[in-house]
């Protein structure tokens, strides 16, 4: 009797440690079969993720370059100067300018790549190419 109630519970524990897997299976396939790839959806969300990622490192770049420009123009009037510690401290807070814009603007083009690769598994997610698209192995690849 009581080997039986052992074999009972252990046969109920199993079938509801399965039943989760089961369930989670059940949602992503449709009539037993994977649902297919939206090939269409995928090339869209292909083309929005590099549109995205494009357009944060035009903003990056632009950022930086200008904070170059602003750089070049002050360490020019630093170098005017003719007391030499005016002049060093000019130079010392020109060049930490210019790196504190750089900091900022590496910070947010990172947030935003973030952001679009987010926003891109979640538009693969919805297209059904989880499976087939390796392009996340390249997200390293956009980096500035």
């Amino acid at each position: 009797m009581f080997k039986k109630i052992i074999i009972s519970l252990a046969t109920m524990a199993v079938g509801l440690s399965v039943l989760p897997v089961i369930a989670q299976n059940s949602t992503s396939t449709t009539n037993g079969k994977k649902a297919p790839v939206d090939l269409v959806c995928m090339q869209n969300a292909v083309v929005k993720r590099d549109d995205a990622i494009i357009a944060a490192a035009d903003v990056y770049v632009t950022a930086f370059k200008n904070s170059i420009g602003v750089r070049r123009d002050a360490l020019k009037i630093a170098w005017t100067m003719t007391n030499k510690k005016a002049r060093k401290e000019a130079i010392r807070k020109a060049e930490d300018a210019a790196h504190n814009v750089k900091l900022v603007t590496k910070k947010a083009y990172k947030n935003s790549r973030e952001a679009v690769w987010a926003t891109y598994r979640s538009d693969r997610k919805a297209c059904h190419g989880n499976g087939d698209d390796v392009s996340a192995k390249g997200q390293g690849q956009d980096e500035l």
